[in-house]
């Protein structure tokens, strides 16, 4: 298991703040593309936490 922290970009916040879940959902996509699953499954559920 990997000891990578999640943490949120400064863009990502922004993005809760102005409750843009696409923008969080299409973070989790490019990260999913990239093979990081860990933390694409973080942003998918922030995504839906926010109401995708």
């Amino acid at each position: 298991m990997s000891n990578e922290t999640f943490m949120l970009t400064n863009a990502d916040m922004n993005a809760v703040v102005l409750k843009d879940a696409g923008y969080i959902n299409r973070r989790g996509a490019k990260l999913y593309v990239e093979g990081n699953y860990r933390f694409a499954v973080e942003y998918y559920r922030l995504a839906a936490a926010m109401g995708i």
